[in-house]
């Protein structure tokens, strides 16, 4: 079983390590809708990069379900947030559940092709 990192623990991660070390420390069991809710409702908001990308990061790895309005909201977070790393996990991870918008299909395709959220975009490219 593995231990739950904190929110602090998953920013500073995201701040000091390669971005991959975030998508294989942070696991689906791990997250919880509260999560889920501070990611869409907080981390968005926040002016700190590193816990926007943990937010975007839960969203991209849990597999809870998100409703219309969750979708909604994590579409106009895309539409608004300017790093490229929030912007490529947030469209992974609406993607991965089917969503085919066209902004969410475009900015999936730049993830698929970046350096470095490529290798964690290819892996959803067939779902949904």
């Amino acid at each position: 079983m593995s231990v739950r990192l904190t929110i602090e623990q998953l920013a500073d991660g995201a701040r000091h390590r390669p971005w991959i070390w975030l998508s294989t420390n942070l696991h689906d069991t791990d997250i919880t809708p509260h999560d889920i809710g501070w990611a869409i409702t907080e981390a968005q908001y926040s002016d700190n990069v590193d816990l926007r990308i943990v937010g975007a990061s839960y969203l991209t790895v849990s597999t809870l379900h998100l409703n219309i309005l969750d979708v909604g909201a994590i579409i106009a977070w895309l539409e608004d947030e300017i790093n490229d790393v929030v912007r490529y996990r947030l469209a992974i991870a609406l993607y991965k559940r089917g969503n085919r918008d066209d902004l969410v299909v475009d900015t999936f395709d730049e993830a698929c092709a970046s350096a470095e959220m490529g290798a964690v975009a290819a892996k959803y490219k067939d779902a949904a």
